[in-house]
């Protein structure tokens, strides 16, 4: 998801349609949203002749940062689904950070935003 006037230097990577729709609006940068935690694949696939990592070089994308739900903590699937992830993007030169806040707050992305919080920032 990304609308004009978007700073392209970071992408948020989440999971779900909704996190990346409010995602990118209320912050103000461009959201990829995987239908799964499982499906980083999708990073590797092409698009008219393209791999989509080679589309986030070409958008300007520097920074990666892994927005996955706050129950990373106590879900190993979701974690290690997500260090794949930032070795992935990583190997193609990205650098990463993934995006970490409280789930007292709110699981997802979306549900922090939309109480007003913004997410933490942690180099991968």
């Amino acid at each position: 998801y990304a609308s004009p006037g978007d700073n392209n230097y970071c992408l948020y990577i989440t999971e779900g349609e909704k996190k990346g729709i409010l995602g990118n609006k209320l912050l103000g940068a461009p959201f990829m949203s995987l239908p799964g935690v499982n499906s980083f694949s999708l990073l590797m696939s092409t698009y008219k002749g393209k791999r989509v990592v080679d589309w986030l070089k070409q958008m300007g994308v520097s920074v990666i940062i892994v927005a996955f739900d706050a129950d990373k903590a106590t879900n190993a699937k979701v974690l290690g689904c997500q260090q794949k992830v930032i070795n992935l993007v990583k190997e193609e030169g990205f650098m990463v950070a993934t995006a970490e806040w409280d789930i007292n707050i709110g699981k997802g992305i979306d549900d922090i935003l939309a109480a007003g919080v913004k997410p933490e920032f942690q180099l991968a």
